[in-house]
């Protein structure tokens, strides 16, 4: 199906609005490391985010009722795997054993995660909207949230040889995961059907 100038104006403003987005998210992910514990995972994670978003959301947000109800489901685990990361010391022990730098105090382990799951609940108005910059952060959950978390704490129990906090809710994240990033990608494909989608008056439009 060939692209109208309203659609090819929305994916352009798309494009700008993600990569300053991601751009911006990369300089307080630096800012707020401690040693590289975040230059050597949210970083990478944001770039190949802001990839895959440019390959395929922002060229048409994806379908809400395939991906809305598996990516609410992902943040909801997210509550629960946070909070198992609180209550075993994941803020201190992550970067200290990991990445041997300062540990992050409990109330700015707790801050970072109470924004981040607001940026994630967003994500989900995205989502429904058809907001094409916020869906950068869709994106970012996906790969960093569900994917980075699953194989992340597999590895670092293997570091430390032993239990890791966040182990037990992180194992979920190998199911929940595959299928939120299968979901985002199918928007991909449906770039290429015939068939307009079927979004919420003005989500298109509106373009973001």
């Amino acid at each position: 199906m060939r692209q109208s100038d309203a659609d090819r104006r929305a994916e352009r403003r798309g494009a700008i609005g993600s990569s300053v987005a991601a751009l911006a998210l990369i300089i307080v992910f630096l800012i707020v490391s401690h040693g590289l514990a975040l230059d050597v995972t949210f970083v990478p994670a944001m770039v190949l985010a802001l990839a895959l978003h440019l390959w395929t959301t922002n060229r048409r947000p994806p379908d809400p009722e395939r991906v809305l109800p598996v990516y609410l489901v992902a943040v909801a685990w997210q509550l629960l795997h946070f909070t198992e990361e609180f209550v075993t010391g994941f803020g201190w022990r992550w970067p200290v054993q990991i990445f041997h730098a300062e540990p992050y105090s409990p109330s700015a382990y707790l801050a970072i995660n109470m924004i981040s799951a607001f940026g994630f609940i967003m994500g989900g108005l995205a989502i429904y909207r058809g907001w094409r910059v916020p869906l950068i952060i869709v994106w970012f959950f996906a790969i960093m949230g569900t994917v980075g978390n699953a194989i992340g704490h597999v590895v670092w129990c293997a570091i430390v040889r032993g239990y890791f906090p966040g182990l037990w809710t992180s194992l979920g994240y190998w199911v929940l995961g595959p299928i939120l990033i299968k979901r985002l990608l199918e928007s991909r494909a449906h770039s290429r059907a015939t068939v307009p989608r079927i979004a919420p008056a003005g989500a298109l439009e509106g373009g973001w």
